[in-house]
């Protein structure tokens, strides 16, 4: 307890020194904190990031860098790490680096409009912003992504509710449901199923027309589990952004081990989907679309047609000309 006492002080004492702009005593008990092994991971990041800040500000950029990156290695799912440091790659002239670690932010914080802006700020080509963001999502999925992480009952029980009143298309409580959900997760780690309930809740909030907020949450699944086609169908559907299209296309054509090694090719233009077989089933699923059948409007068919799910599709067909 004297412990937990005497570290409060000194912290409350650092940010006095930082308020005063003394950045140097600031620095100074910053560092003596961070020696301590008993400071929790969380508390760390939080330590870390204020040690950048009053290094920065007492000109000492390079050292100011390493305290953000440190940052950052403690706990990858942080944004505001990120942003410091890619505003001090930026301001140091590496704008490569800065564009890496403002998607890195974004991933974590989509609904923050100044990151978007700081990263088209740093993007010649503001049409590849999605696919720098959708390049660093696959990345972090790749190396920080557990498959077998314990979501917790309260999460399991929570997202059964919310899908029953989904099925009576009563969006409002489903989403409040799924929200619970996720506040019961017991690890942040447990990628897939946070994935899964965000796509959820973005389909709940476009069926009650908050198209923002559906628009937030399928930015939020997408950065859970990033290599899934079906995600950017509905980004693409919901914003009609060309950028979404590619990608989904480039994700239809490949396996996760081929992703990173082909991302130049994202980059030079849009994939085109070479299996004949697929081409011919969307255009069986324009002509429903034209219809007026909606669930045909976006790119639905193919994901399930590459996975080999053409009973549905074709079922689903004959039942509307019927």
């Amino acid at each position: 307890m004297l412990e937990y006492i005497k570290e409060r002080k000194l912290i409350a004492t650092a940010r006095s020194f930082a308020r005063k702009k003394e950045w140097s005593k600031a620095r100074d008990i910053y560092e003596d904190i961070l020696k301590e092994k008993k400071v929790s991971s969380q508390l760390r990041v939080k330590l870390l990031v204020q040690y950048g800040h009053s290094l920065k500000e007492n000109g000492e950029q390079y050292a100011a860098l390493d305290a953000y990156k440190e940052a950052i290695k403690t706990d990858p799912l942080e944004s505001d790490p990120y942003l410091y440091a890619a505003d001090l790659e930026r301001e140091l002239g590496d704008i490569k680096i800065a564009q890496t670690f403002y998607a890195q932010a974004i991933i974590a914080t989509p609904q923050n409009a100044d990151l978007w802006r700081k990263l088209s700020q740093v993007t010649q080509n503001t049409t590849q912003i999605e696919l720098i963001v959708f390049q660093e999502s696959v990345k972090r999925y790749k190396k920080f992504s557990c498959e077998n992480v314990n979501s917790g009952i309260g999460l399991k029980i929570f997202r059964s509710i919310a899908r029953k009143y989904a099925r009576k298309l009563n969006w409002q409580i489903a989403k409040e449901n799924y929200a619970k959900a996720i506040s019961f997760s017991k690890n942040k780690y447990c990628w897939n199923d946070l994935h899964k309930i965000y796509m959820q809740m973005g389909h709940c909030e476009k069926e009650l027309n908050n198209l923002k907020k559906a628009e937030f949450y399928y930015r939020l699944s997408a950065s859970y589990k990033p290599i899934d086609p079906e995600v950017y169908s509905f980004l693409h559907s919901l914003t009609g952004s060309p950028s979404f299209k590619n990608i989904e296309k480039f994700l239809l054509e490949r396996r996760l081990e081929n992703i990173e090694k082909d991302f130049p090719k994202l980059f030079q233009g849009s994939p085109s989907i070479i299996n004949k077989e697929i081409s011919t089933l969307n255009a069986l699923c324009s002509v429903a679309a034209q219809k007026n059948t909606k669930r045909y409007t976006n790119s639905k068919p193919l994901y399930l047609a590459k996975k080999e799910r053409k009973d549905i599709i074709l079922r689903d067909l004959i039942k509307h000309f019927q």
